[in-house]
């Protein structure tokens, strides 16, 4: 007798998974990771839900383990997602032959997920090593001595003020394209402060080879005693599960989120597929609305199908025009199919909650493939946006008018 398949192959799914993986689920189905029998057949199997995969991915927690995705099958859509952060994972179906597919397992190493952290060091002479972090010396010739370049996509944790430290000059650090530091040949040590939107922003960091010991570079984002800009900043070196090798360019859409009596929040995600938005921006309850801006590139011309998972109100424009309206409860997805030419298009999401958790997902059916949450590859936020001088007290609020989330709710 077999009463319950369904609920002992997706058991069966993690406890294979073994006590060394890290098994996740996603965005609305987020809380499958511990259902059914899970919690009694895989008690061993350490857990976590991502509630938020769009804007938590990569996972900004150290590597000391493999890492597992549980994705069912009505979200398909986010295999193309997870091979586009995490690449070289292996792929399982877990079926029955009454049931049929029953859920997808995607996983990979411990070194695999390692070597998405980090940054990546180029020597003069071109080659390019990942290191732990930005400013660490990478193993290199005697003869690549010289300048050194490091690049990485570093996570903002919430939008605020954080201080930078480098030096010993000549020190050069840019973030998402603009100059925040730069330390004249001969000078120590010197810092800068800027306000950046919560998300991924594009790291450069340039200074020479030194046979002392590896460039510095710290920062903080302790609000000290005189408001949220660093009086006396703590100045900690950035961890390597803080940074995405070799970022270059930002990816993603600014979003702001508006709370009424509360500052704006601003974000940078790397696509847009959450089930609980609500309990990221600290909503409470309250009505609130989010903006989404910046450029969708399609790679070529033809028809595209665009959905749209949502609990309240959400209109996707392109290039100035709608092109779909959402109203729901996040159960359903609303369709649509829309030519597009090869290239940039502007895009602007809007979500308008009014009570519920906030669902929101987007997905695309580019020509000839199959469909999958709009990658941050094909998005770009809006120029000089995410990055700004240190904000005011007012403008950002109270800590808690700026939330600092874990990216992964574990499960005891």
């Amino acid at each position: 007798m077999d009463g319950w398949p369904s609920t002992r192959v997706e058991t069966n799914a993690v406890r294979f998974q073994g006590t060394d993986t890290l098994v996740t689920s996603l965005g609305r189905y987020a809380h499958a990771v511990n259902s059914g029998w899970v919690r009694l057949m895989a008690p061993r199997t350490p857990r976590g839900a991502i509630f938020s995969p769009g804007s938590d991915l990569p996972l900004a927690i150290p590597a000391r383990e493999n890492l597992a995705f549980l994705v069912y099958s009505p979200q398909a859509s986010y295999l193309p997602y997870l091979r586009g952060i995490y690449p070289g994972g292996a792929l399982r179906r877990w079926t029955h032959p009454t049931e049929d597919l029953v859920v997808m397992t995607y996983r990979v190493s411990r070194e695999q997920w390692a070597s998405t952290q980090g940054a990546l060091a180029t020597t003069p002479s071109g080659l390019s090593q990942r290191v732990a972090t930005l400013g660490q010396l990478p193993a290199s010739p005697a003869q690549d001595m010289g300048p050194v370049r490091w690049t990485a996509g570093l996570r903002a944790p919430r939008y605020w003020n954080y201080a930078f430290l480098a030096g010993p000059g000549p020190a050069r650090l840019t973030i998402d394209g603009k100059a925040v530091l730069t330390v004249p040949d001969g000078a120590g040590p010197s810092s800068a402060t800027v306000a950046l939107a919560r998300g991924l922003h594009a790291v450069t960091y340039e200074a020479p080879w030194r046979r002392g010991g590896d460039p510095l570079l710290r920062w903080s984002s302790e609000p000290g005693s005189g408001g949220p800009t660093p009086a006396a900043p703590d100045w900690q070196p950035i961890r390597p599960e803080e940074l995405t090798p070799g970022l270059t360019a930002r990816q993603g859409l600014l979003g702001v989120v508006k709370i009424a009596g509360l500052p704006a929040q601003r974000r940078i995600d790397g696509t847009l597929a959450t089930c609980c938005l609500s309990d990221q921006v600290n909503a409470w309850g309250k009505p609130y609305e989010a903006v989404w801006t910046g450029t969708l590139t399609a790679a070529d011309s033809g028809d595209y199908g665009m959905g749209l998972f949502v609990s309240g109100t959400a209109d996707l424009e392109l290039d100035g025009r709608r092109v779909l309206r959402a109203e729901g409860d996040g159960s359903q997805e609303s369709r649509t199919t829309i030519a597009l030419t090869a290239g940039t298009h502007a895009v602007k999401l809007s979500l308008s909650v009014a009570s519920g958790p906030g669902v929101l997902e987007w997905t695309w059916t580019p020509p000839g493939k199959s469909p999958s949450i709009v990658p941050p590859s094909a998005l770009s936020p809006p120029a000089g946006s995410g990055i700004g001088p240190a904000a005011e007290a007012s403008v950002l609020g109270a800590s808690d008018s700026q939330p600092l989330r874990s990216p992964l709710s574990t499960i005891p």
